[in-house]
């Protein structure tokens, strides 16, 4: 009988809900990537999707905070910009692709103050946006432990294949989408380095999780 893998069902309906064409030779595509993530003795995560982000009357788009974005509000959060609070966090929410970590201060103020000065829309349209984006922001971490940002990146990092500055870019409600499955199938993680099938499990991950991003741009970019 035949079956979609059910990760590959789950994503290719999120993709067509967000009206991302998908092709024939995609579903193909996608297909056999998940019965690779799939298979018995390879359990791996699952792939998800990433929220396109809230678009305000002045056409500036307001993303999901990136874990860079986030370690950005960290390091310059309080700091004194001169300006709402609400307008630092919807700064990195639209700039997350664009932040940088400056030393002078100074330099960081002036950015942020020539940012929110040509927004030209109310305080109250930006805190609204803001707060929807924050919703589901920020990871549970399974199991009751604390971890930090750089050790929740480096376990997705040794379980997947895909870099540091990969995880730095994708919103927390993907991480943590991930990481809940890395907790889930903890057993594929122990014997990484040393068992056929967890590496070809981990490789088969990676390349779900890029041909789902791959898939994605490409509509973007069509619908755009």
């Amino acid at each position: 009988m035949r079956k979609v893998p059910d990760i590959v069902a789950v994503e290719i309906n999120r993709l067509r809900k967000l009206d991302i064409a998908i092709s024939d030779d995609d579903v193909v595509w996608l297909s056999c990537l998940g019965y690779l993530v799939e298979s018995p003795n390879g359990q791996t995560l699952e792939a998800s999707g990433i929220a396109d982000g809230v678009l305000l009357s002045n056409e500036i788009v307001l993303k999901p905070l990136t874990v860079q974005a986030s370690k950005w509000l960290k390091k310059y959060g309080g700091v004194n910009f001169r300006v709402d609070d609400t307008l630092v966090v919807a700064y990195a929410m639209a700039n997350s692709d664009d932040l940088t970590f400056d030393k002078r201060i100074s330099k960081v103020v002036k950015a942020v103050r020539k940012w929110t000065s040509s927004l030209k829309i109310t305080l109250g349209e930006i805190e609204v946006a803001v707060a929807r984006m924050l919703a589901n922001d920020t990871p549970e971490k399974p199991g009751g432990k604390i971890l930090s940002t750089e050790e929740v990146i480096a376990l997705l990092v040794a379980a997947t294949g895909l870099s540091i500055e990969y995880w730095n870019a994708q919103t927390w409600e993907h991480v943590n989408d991930v990481y809940s499955g890395v907790v889930k199938y903890a057993s594929m993680l122990s014997p990484l380095g040393g068992n056929p099938d967890a590496e070809a499990s981990k490789a088969a991950l990676k390349n779900f999780a890029l041909a789902i991003q791959e898939i994605s741009n490409r509509g973007n970019k069509i619908n755009g």
